[in-house]
């Protein structure tokens, strides 16, 4: 394990900008690979390997709070339910949504995440939208509508094909390049488990899908802009996030 941390501190500085510290770092990490008789992909492995914990993989729910830290309203936002819905996906998670709440079930590893991405979106939702109201020098409510649901759908179709593609080509992760098939079969049992607390908490219900587009006003503003608003997965959010209710 040692030897692990040490060529994991390695691989990192191959990374760096600076271009001798970077030559230096890929020279002696390849020195290192061969006295180990290692191979970078099997470095990477007993990384990964290193750094997981358990318990991230154990499912657990929590109720969506929204930016008034209410979990629970008269009346849920189809917006706000569509992008919830569609990042939850995104990280192999299930959504319910009934009685004004939105229930989220998923792994204890992606949750932060579920909460931080979801977040960064809606906060981009409410710049988008301001920045449309003053483009097009429009106040009113169908506007408004139309251009929160169009964009959250147009969001939630490109992270469903952001999906795909990754995992037919694969993607980096903590800058591990990671096969198209390992995230197959990761997805497929993060899911599974997600599913399987979903059941078990209510048994006889469903799952909702399906991020339909509406007409309006403000649907081609709406969709010009979900179509160009940045999916960066690399989300700071907002200093206090929140981490719902529940378990």
């Amino acid at each position: 394990m040692r030897d692990t941390s040490f060529l994991g501190k390695l691989l990192r500085l191959t990374e760096s900008s600076n271009a001798g510290e970077k030559a230096v770092a890929e020279r002696k990490l390849q020195e290192q690979l061969a006295k180990h008789n290692m191979t970078l992909q099997e470095l990477e492995r007993n990384l990964a390997l290193a750094s997981h914990n358990p318990e991230d993989d154990e499912a657990v729910h929590w109720l969506y709070v929204d930016s008034k830290g209410r979990t629970k309203n008269t009346r849920l936002d189809p917006a706000t339910v569509t992008i919830v819905q569609a990042v939850a996906d995104y990280f192999n998670g299930e959504v319910l949504t009934g009685q004004g709440e939105i229930d989220i079930f998923a792994t204890r590893g992606n949750k932060i995440q579920i909460i931080l991405y979801a977040e960064y979106l809606l906060d981009q939702l409410l710049i988008d939208l301001k920045k449309a109201k003053k483009e097009q020098k429009i106040q009113d409510r169908c506007f408004n509508y139309s251009f929160r649901k169009v964009w959250a759908a147009q969001v939630a179709y490109r992270l469903h094909e952001m999906k795909k593609e990754e995992r037919s080509e694969g993607t980096v992760i903590n800058n591990v390049q990671v096969s198209g098939l390992a995230l197959q079969n990761k997805d497929q049992k993060e899911k599974q488990t997600s599913i399987a607390l979903r059941k078990q908490k209510y048994p006889k219900v469903g799952t909702r899908g399906g991020y339909r587009m509406s007409g309006g006003e403000g649907a081609t503003s709406g969709s010009s802009y979900g179509s160009n608003v940045g999916l960066n997965r690399q989300v700071s959010g907002r200093a206090a996030y929140r981490l719902g209710a529940g378990n």
